[in-house]
């Protein structure tokens, strides 16, 4: 479920049974139901059930909140009407206990982005913020296999797709995986069939909480030109022409793209702020009514819990 972009599971809830088959067992079950939800996948459980009597029906109310540690946080009064709250702090998990890349990415921040949009300052800073590692995966391909411009002019831009995608690969298969990566510019833009598992990395890179797109401005034109007059005074040196191309076609890719944007012409310490921030943000939930029991509207017992 993390791995899909989920972050709470809410569970709406309706024990209501004849008096002599209601027990506080129940509770028991659905608590222990909600924990073991929450640990599996790592998002928080909300579940809201209905607490009271009416008629020969009646529910001892199994309302509660489990953040994704399995940590229950908060539960509702039995028998009566209650009011759940809780601060919830979210780490942007994305991984949890799922099988293949989903569980190899569970804790590892990628910045993506057009080139010139600071994802090596960003990263770095970052990375020493946090106190993990830092990975550019530029660097990582001239460090395992040469220079990025020699090897595209010798094997064509294909070839070094497919190479940077088993580079990143092999990052995520490490032991002491990078806790920030940089992506290469156009690690998100290329052809589907540049490797055998690029469709199910770019799909994880885009849902995952912790994935954030830098772009020097979410002004297209401001992005366009200033991304070229970085790009141009860079040691490959493309032309203007050529980089203007490139930069229009990949920011229309970036945004469009369902992870936070991040934008980065201001001081790298302010886009670090902002990456904390929302690493660490805290999701408030707080209870509201609901009729999930089939009880007439003057008859109907008390939901206690969340919905």
């Amino acid at each position: 479920m993390a791995a899909q972009g989920a972050r709470l599971l809410f569970v709406p809830t309706n024990n209501a049974l004849l008096a002599a088959r209601a027990s506080l067992s129940l509770v028991k079950e659905a608590r222990a139901t909600d924990i073991a939800r929450a640990t599996e996948n790592s998002v928080g459980v909300i579940r809201a059930d209905v607490a009271g009597a009416s008629g020969e029906l009646m529910s001892y109310g199994s309302s509660g909140i489990v953040d994704p540690t399995g940590r229950v946080v908060q539960e509702a009064a039995l028998q009566c009407p209650d009011l759940t709250i809780a601060d919830i702090v979210f780490m942007g998990d994305c991984g949890g206990k799922a099988s293949g890349g989903s569980a190899r990415m569970s804790s590892m921040i990628r910045l993506i982005g057009p080139g010139g949009s600071g994802k090596s300052t960003t990263g770095a800073l970052l990375a020493l913020r946090l106190g993990v590692s830092f990975v550019d995966l530029d660097r990582y391909f001239d460090e395992r296999v040469g220079d990025i411009s020699e090897f595209i002019e010798e094997h064509g831009y294909h070839n070094y797709a497919e190479q940077n995608i088993e580079n990143y690969c092999s990052l995520l298969d490490r032991e002491n995986r990078p806790g920030v990566m940089a992506l290469s510019s156009g690690f998100m833009t290329y052809v589907w069939n540049a490797h055998p598992q690029y469709a199910q990395v770019r799909a994880e890179v885009e849902l995952c909480p912790k994935t954030f797109a830098l772009l020097l401005s979410l002004d297209r034109e401001v992005c366009v030109s200033e991304t070229v007059r970085r790009q141009i005074a860079r040691p490959f040196g493309r032309s203007a022409l050529r980089e203007e191309a490139v930069i229009r076609t990949r920011f229309d890719v970036y945004m469009a793209m369902p992870v936070r944007k991040v934008e980065t012409m201001r001081p790298v310490s302010a886009v670090v702020d902002e990456l904390i921030d929302a690493l660490t943000r805290e999701i408030h939930v707080i209870s509201t009514a609901n009729d999930v029991m089939p009880f007439p509207k003057n008859q109907q017992p008390t939901n206690n819990g969340i919905v």
